[in-house]
């Protein structure tokens, strides 16, 4: 129709999704799509009916498009470890017990039952015990310190004055 103005239609999120795997198929397929800070690969999904803008993470879309619904509480984890990872024989269905437990055999938790979690055994720990080390002897600035060691001012200050980081 001529003067017709055509609005681009979204692409079906199953296009979208295959975009952008990378299939490798010696290992995983990763995502080069969005990802986040804690290393998962995300879509962004437009629901017309409510207007809504929302985010699917990308190996629970890739398990929905291959083995159908997740059911309502169970978490998709990876075998591999790998967050970015869409393949699907890496991923399994598991309870949120299922996937600490399986994150406990394959040692990716810090925090070792009957000892206190300091140091490097706290599992949010950014520092090693060498970095808190170099922060209490070295004469930098708690601000310039933080930038180099990835952690804010506060931290490298409470290090200093003893009151984390203390010597096991």
């Amino acid at each position: 129709m001529p003067g017709a103005i055509f609005l681009r239609q979204p692409e079906p999120i199953n296009q979208r999704f295959w975009s952008k795997v990378i299939k490798n198929e010696s290992g995983c397929w990763g995502w080069s799509g969005q990802i986040q800070t804690d290393g998962y690969g995300i879509i962004g999904v437009k629901r017309r009916s409510l207007a809504l803008r929302y985010n699917l993470y990308a190996h629970r879309l890739s398990w929905g498009i291959h083995f159908g619904s997740i059911p309502k509480g169970l978490f998709v984890c990876h075998q591999c470890d790998n967050p970015p990872c869409t393949r699907p024989d890496h991923l399994f269905l598991g309870t949120n017990a299922d996937n600490m437990r399986d994150s406990k055999q394959k040692g990716r938790q810090k925090n070792i039952p009957g000892r206190r979690h300091i140091g490097e055994n706290n599992g949010y720990a950014k520092l090693t015990w060498k970095a808190a080390r170099a922060i209490r002897t070295s004469n930098e600035s708690c601000a310039k310190l933080g930038r180099r060691f990835g952690v804010d001012k506060t931290c490298v200050s409470r290090i200093r004055r003893g009151i984390s980081w203390r010597e096991p």
